[in-house]
């Protein structure tokens, strides 16, 4: 029963108790239950009997009106009860604050520097569609125009282990002029909420490439979620 229930049905409660209760205060003050009290003169045992039955009839509304008044909610309807399986099931569910914005885009610009020394300006996509409070899954798209049109690209799947950590692990491959390279990047990056759905993430990634110079990209990338 929620507080604001409890509150509304507090005064019938105590009207119905007051009225179950007044017969016996009265006897414990003098005045006989009539039931018990000996007969008067005139007065047949049968007499007696109409007001114990109100009595008794009374007590019967109030407990009544006790037993609806502790399994109804304000609107009137039974209260459901939770068990503790559907209470886990629902602390595993995606945060309220999540419901709505399962979905991210990131606009990266930054720069790719491989491991013998070449730097060059840099620019992608983010995609991610969030599952659960933990994991999200999409697609990292980057293009490097320097480097021989260097186009990567990956399925992703992102991890947010804890606060606004995200974690970036992606298989994929990187087309150039002069061939196709598998890639396998890990990645990672923190968010700063801007409001409004958009967020600002500093962001590094390795990618390990088969046949090739390592690289690792960093920059910014703007977060849009809805």
């Amino acid at each position: 029963m929620t507080i604001s229930n409890a509150r509304r049905n507090a005064p019938m409660m105590v009207m119905l108790l007051l009225l179950t209760v007044t017969p016996t205060a009265a006897g414990t003050d003098g005045a006989q239950d009539p039931a018990t009290r000996p007969t008067v003169r005139g007065e047949s045992p049968s007499d007696r009997k109409p007001a114990k039955q109100f009595h008794r009839g009374l007590l019967a509304l109030h407990l009544s009106a006790v037993s609806e008044a502790a399994t109804a909610d304000v609107n009137g309807a039974p209260l459901a009860v939770q068990s503790p399986a559907h209470a886990t099931a629902a602390s595993n569910k995606v945060p309220e604050s999540h419901d709505s914005n399962l979905n991210r885009v990131g606009f990266f610009v930054g720069a790719t520097t491989k491991t013998n020394g070449d730097t060059e300006f840099a620019t992608g996509l983010e995609y991610e569609r969030r599952f659960t409070d933990l994991l999200g899954a999409g697609l990292v798209v980057e293009w490097e125009p320097s480097f021989e049109e260097r186009v990567l690209v990956a399925p992703a799947l992102f991890v947010h282990p804890v606060g606004e950590l995200l974690i970036t692990v992606a298989p994929g491959a990187q087309f150039e002029e002069h061939g196709t390279q598998f890639v396998f990047r890990l990645g990672a990056a923190w968010e700063f909420e801007l409001g409004h759905g958009l967020a600002l993430a500093p962001t590094v990634n390795y990618d390990f490439v088969e046949g090739a110079h390592d690289a690792i990209s960093y920059g910014l990338v703007l977060n849009f979620a809805f």
